[in-house]
């Protein structure tokens, strides 16, 4: 696949890359001469941004839900907060995810009332998501 187009009058880069800083020229001519132009272009890296947000979420007591945070590029790992605090190390919270790729989970299983509140998802102060959960008392059957 061509990474360039050219269309009427410009030029058409498909997919920018790093690779594509640089100086590009152009060059016209017809039956009265030629002329020529050129400039730079300076290609940054995409800054590193939450892609999905995690959703507010409704639970019913002693049921699971999942909480899904992607990200727009690879990064280390993050970490779950509830109501501003990190999740401790506790078997109904079952962290997914490894170093270096885009998308964690948190899934909470056995949902219990204590659970309802703020949850985040935080890589950096300013790159991270929040979500409500709440939690229902579980219906009473007669």
């Amino acid at each position: 696949m061509n990474e360039f187009r050219i269309e009427k009058n410009r030029l058409v880069i498909l997919e920018t890359k790093l690779e594509h800083t640089g100086t590009y020229a152009v060059k016209l001519t017809n039956e009265v001469g030629e002329i020529e132009s050129s400039m730079q272009l300076t290609v940054t890296e995409r800054p590193i941004e939450v892609g999905k947000h995690l959703v507010d979420t409704i639970g019913i007591e002693k049921d699971q839900i999942t909480f899904e945070c992607v990200f727009t590029k690879p990064i280390e790992n993050v970490k779950w907060l509830k109501n501003g605090i990190e999740l401790p190390d506790d078997a109904r919270f079952i962290r997914k995810g490894e170093p270096n790729q885009r998308y964690f989970q948190l899934e909470i299983h056995s949902l219990t009332l204590d659970d309802t509140g703020e949850y985040s998802c935080i890589y950096t102060e300013t790159i991270n998501s929040k979500a409500l959960l709440t939690v229902n008392e579980l219906p009473i059957d007669f």
